[in-house]
């Protein structure tokens, strides 16, 4: 295979990657509403340690670095518990331009 075949994959697996992180991210905003909705806070602690769990044994599955794997869980769930809190607080917000009906079925 060539080096341009390898990138075209790449640059399709990246584009599967965003467009996940863009699933995942509506999905946070719809438990922040759920979170409003209920009077629970932003921070779950428990499955927070449940997430740490299933990703080290992620991590492991597919031989990744724990210290790359921390980090980038770290970045996305920064970024759910922000897009949450905006939900609670109802802040004006930036849409994430996404069709609800595309990210909602699976």
């Amino acid at each position: 295979m060539s080096l341009v075949q390898l990138r075209k994959k790449i640059n399709s697996v990246d584009a599967q990657l965003i467009k996940l992180l863009g699933k995942r991210f509506l999905i946070a905003q719809t438990i922040g509403d759920l979170k409003k909705k209920h009077q629970y806070t932003i921070a779950d602690k428990a499955r927070e340690k449940e997430l740490t769990r299933l990703h080290e044994s992620l991590e492991k599955k597919y031989s990744l670095s724990p210290k790359f794997t921390k980090s980038l869980w770290n970045l996305i769930l920064k970024e759910s518990k922000n897009l949450q809190r905006l939900q609670v607080e109802k802040m004006p917000r930036e849409p994430l331009n996404r069709s609800t009906k595309e990210y909602h079925s699976s």
